[in-house]
């Protein structure tokens, strides 16, 4: 399997993982030096990411994506995709469509982990 492929799978695996509120999911495929910016530009770290999920309530009631580009580079991969979301957090509905760059990196355990990222609202 090419590394394109397996940063494919992992993609997947973490759309499933926000979907369903999946933590142990969440948990193994962000790195603990993770960064990230949210659309509103806050940063966030691996912890609170998943405090986030935790503690806020959110419903998920679609999330998906298209348009990968991915970038493979020895070890780093770097894909760009729009995610299309309708959800609700803390009881205020999320909608729209918005562009996520997120970096992956290879652990020394050979398993793909997110170590930073950041996603904008579209238009």
């Amino acid at each position: 399997m090419t590394e394109k492929e397996q940063i494919l799978i992992c993609e997947a695996k973490f759309l499933r993982a926000m979907a369903s509120g999946d933590l142990a999911l969440l948990d193994s495929l962000l790195d603990s030096r993770l960064v990230f910016h949210i659309p509103s530009g806050q940063f966030m770290t691996k912890e609170m990411d998943l405090e986030n999920f935790r503690s806020v309530p959110m419903k998920m009631h679609q999330i998906s994506s298209e348009e990968p580009i991915i970038s493979v580079f020895e070890g780093v991969s770097i894909v760009s995709v729009v995610v299309h979301l309708n959800a609700e957090y803390s009881g205020k509905p999320v909608q729209g469509k918005f562009r996520h760059i997120r970096i992956w990196k290879k652990s020394r355990e050979n398993a793909w982990k997110v170590i930073g990222g950041s996603g904008i609202m579209l238009q």
